[in-house]
């Protein structure tokens, strides 16, 4: 029997390796993860598109497993995945897949009750649009008889976005087109804030695109969050199996 065909023996696995690992995975994870999001499932869901997205983070998690098998377990420092007997690699993928069971009931789940979004939608997402021009945009489109008067540096307008969502960016924006052509504003937020886009045609233009990617990627963003999460949960549970 080869040594590759030898299954894991947990006695031979340094911990403080395996933590440094995990940690190495947890910060470079989201860059594979987030390219496959941004050409698979950015702005274009679909329930093949899921399924596409699903494979190919599992992918993802099979190929960091085997890494960490053959390195970890069979203290091979090279990582030659392409040496590994059949029956360790199918060992390592029913692990993989078994484990990522955990993000397809997420997947499901966000499916199911879209609302679960929010969470980090509002949160991570809405610190995440502000590199995109979040502010330059509601400074010039919302107005407030009350808080207009107030210095722009001590005040901004920038929260008002997390009352906006794919659901309601629609009527928003019909509603705000309204208010720009007249001189009663259409849509009115809590304190006297309302949306009024600039009367200049090209001009409104480019705010609204603006308006409809941020909340877009603000959307995409908080999925993109719980898909991360669960698949880093799922890595992590899958290699503690392979060592088990």
């Amino acid at each position: 029997m080869s040594a590759d065909s030898i299954l894991p023996q947990p006695g031979k696995v340094d911990a403080s390796q395996v933590w440094l690992v995990l940690f190495i995975i947890s910060v470079v994870l989201p860059v594979p993860i987030a390219l496959i999001y941004s050409f698979v499932f950015y702005r274009k869901t679909s329930w093949y598109r899921g399924v596409i997205l699903f494979s190919l983070v599992v992918g993802v998690g099979y190929i960091s497993n085997l890494i960490f098998y053959r390195t970890m377990i069979m203290n091979d420092k090279e990582a030659k995945i392409d040496k590994m007997g059949k029956k360790d690699a199918l060992f390592v993928f029913w692990n993989t897949l078994a484990a990522f069971v955990i993000v397809a009931v997420t997947m499901f789940g966000l499916g199911t009750n879209p609302n679960l979004i929010t969470i980090f939608e509002n949160t991570l997402g809405y610190w995440f649009i502000h590199i995109w021009g979040l502010s330059k945009l509601m400074s010039s489109i919302v107005k407030s008889n009350v808080f207009d008067k107030i210095d722009a540096k001590n005040f901004n307008y920038n929260f008002l976005i997390t009352q906006i969502n794919l659901n309601n960016l629609e009527q928003v924006i019909n509603m705000a087109k309204s208010s720009s052509t007249t001189s009663t504003p259409s849509i009115k937020y809590p304190l006297d804030f309302h949306i009024e886009f600039d009367k200049d045609v090209a001009i409104q233009n480019k705010q609204i695109s603006t308006l409809q990617s941020l909340v877009g990627t603000k959307h995409a963003f908080g999925h993109f969050v719980w898909i991360y999460l669960s698949s880093l949960v799922a890595i992590l549970v899958s290699m503690l199996a392979c060592v088990m």
